[in-house]
């Protein structure tokens, strides 16, 4: 006849109920992950949805070589064009003419100082259509999981960089452009382009840096 002790019970059933534990804990937090990451996926795809039709308003100030001025801009973008106009404000504000315009539908129109359209026709990378930038959205769109894993992809030669919250932070670009406009080639130097966002997770400030000089900011008084 076998005698188990009470210690031995006791044992045993302290050991059950820790497997129980022990079981509990990893099926909870099976189930506690599998919803966070497709959270994210939902905030990735909102994010990037964000970028196929919008209208974005705001001031925009340029210091590229010869060029420095701080204007209106108005950016346009839907399935069918993008569209962007910077504006003079004309006396007291009244009246803003276009100053540059740039338009990407089937192809990249652009009208303005022959001294900026030289410029922007002088990097290869301009030669897009409005096909080209949803192409790209939805490359990134269905790179979820690598994104959702390391906040981070390439597509080409740019690198997305996105935070905590699936938004793009950053855009690195490696190119090698050579201009005569500026006395500095834009050559051998990453371009970068930064994204700010306000406590609403709006958009409110794009900023386009050649190396560790900044170009182009942008502070966004709508967007949406």
């Amino acid at each position: 006849m076998l005698i188990v002790s009470n210690y031995t019970i006791k044992y045993i059933l302290h050991l059950t109920l820790l497997c129980i534990l022990v079981f509990l804990m990893l099926s909870t937090s099976c189930a506690v992950y599998r919803p966070v990451d497709q959270d994210l996926k939902q905030l990735l795809e909102n994010h990037l949805n964000s970028w196929k039709d919008y209208e974005l308003n705001g001031i925009v100030e340029i210091n590229y070589g010869h060029l420095r001025f701080r204007k209106n801009i108005v950016v346009k973008m839907n399935s069918d064009k993008f569209n962007m106009v910077i504006y003079d404000r004309g006396i007291f504000g009244l009246r803003p003419k276009p100053f540059i315009s740039a338009t990407i539908d089937s192809i990249m129109t652009i009208e303005g100082p022959d001294l900026v359209v030289d410029l922007i026709k002088e990097y290869d990378s301009f030669d897009i259509n409005i096909g080209d930038i949803h192409d790209s959205i939805l490359l990134l769109q269905n790179r979820y999981p690598q994104i959702i894993r390391n906040q981070h992809t390439k597509l080409t030669n740019t690198h997305f960089y996105f935070n905590d919250i699936m938004q793009i932070e950053e855009l690195v670009i490696s190119e090698n452009h050579t201009t005569t406009i500026s006395k500095t080639p834009l050559n051998n130097k990453t371009i970068t382009i930064t994204f700010e966002y306000d406590r609403n997770s709006i958009v409110n400030s794009i900023s386009l840096y050649h190396g560790n000089d900044n170009l182009m900011h942008i502070s966004i008084d709508r967007f949406n």
